[in-house]
């Protein structure tokens, strides 16, 4: 645990010239070129810092996981340190408002420590840190999160989520019209129906 811990902080730390404050310092400079200099600066580390997540996410979230995560949950383990760290990364990428990440957190958007596939328990959103990553993030989660429902939908949990995640970022009320106007634009009968279940959780 302590391993993974220092080695998630040291992978999102990139190098750079200059510490952040000290280029924050450099955006009052009264030179154009000092600032434009301070403000290129900044955002690349703050893109490195979101690729440097992605890759750790990737790297740990190979093969079944969800099985073996499942196998040590059902003898009261803790998961492998390199679960929690994915789980870690999520949230800062949520922080982060990382709209880039939302494809590779659609892809594991069932990803969870604390329960395994199938479980009796109703599941709630913080299970799933990459859910609470695309609520975070916002509006660049609803339409490949709906899109992925409409081909996953069969899966234990996708329909919670994305139901979840839409409305949260949408609200309610416009979260049942956006679904509405995507039902009656939607042309593959099996999609149509997946998303007339889809609504039902409105």
């Amino acid at each position: 645990m302590f391993f993974w811990g220092v080695a998630l902080l040291l992978a999102v730390r990139p190098a750079r010239s200059e510490p952040v404050p000290k280029l924050v310092n450099r955006l009052q400079s009264e030179e154009p070129q000092v600032r434009k200099e301070a403000e290129k600066q900044i955002i690349e580390d703050h893109q490195q810092t979101i690729a440097v997540l992605e890759g750790l996410i990737e790297d740990s979230l190979r093969g079944d996981y969800a099985s073996t995560i499942m196998s040590s949950l059902e003898k009261g383990k803790a998961p492998d340190p390199k679960y929690l760290a994915a789980a870690s990364a999520m949230k800062i990428l949520g922080e982060l408002r990382a709209a880039r990440s939302v494809p590779l957190l659609v892809d594991h958007l069932r990803f969870s420590i604390t329960r395994g596939p199938v479980s009796p328990r109703p599941p709630v959103l913080k299970d799933f840190p990459a859910a609470e990553a695309l609520v975070k993030i916002g509006l660049p989660s609803v339409q490949r999160v709906l899109d992925q429902y409409k081909i996953r939908g069969h899966e234990v949990g996708f329909r919670f989520l994305t139901a979840r995640i839409i409305r949260d970022v949408l609200g309610k009320d416009l979260a049942k019209r956006y679904l509405e106007n995507s039902l009656a634009a939607e042309g593959d009968l099996v999609k149509k129906d997946r998303l007339k279940e889809l609504l039902k959780s409105y």
